[in-house]
């Protein structure tokens, strides 16, 4: 700096440690393999990977992937909301008179 009271700083001066690091904002770093070690250990990435950790995956020290748990669609029923607003629409159709078969025979029969 140039003097006690500037706020001019100069290049190559550091600033002090303005960013907090990931373990003071309480995160933790993935777990990183490099390919051999992730090949040799492939199955138990996949156990840590079903555990909720995710696996970062490195060539040459650079991450190339990532090994995560898919998340499985729960296939299921529609909600009972849904369920009954189809209900109430169904009720408000006009009903037809006949059978659409029927319908479709008469206009088949019909036809000269």
């Amino acid at each position: 700096m140039i003097g006690a009271n500037s706020s001019e700083i100069l290049p190559g001066e550091a600033q002090g440690n303005i960013m907090a690091s990931d373990s003071q904002i309480g995160f933790e770093a993935m777990p990183t393999y490099s390919i051999a070690e992730a090949k040799d250990n492939f199955s138990k990435l996949v156990d840590q990977a079903l555990a909720g950790d995710e696996v970062t995956i490195t060539r040459h020290g650079k991450p190339v992937a990532e090994l995560r748990a898919k998340t499985l669609d729960k296939p299921g029923w529609p909600s009972p909301d849904l369920v009954a607003q189809l209900a109430e629409r169904a009720k408000k159709r006009t009903q037809m008179k006949e059978l659409g078969v029927d319908a479709v025979r008469k206009l088949r029969d019909d036809f000269p």
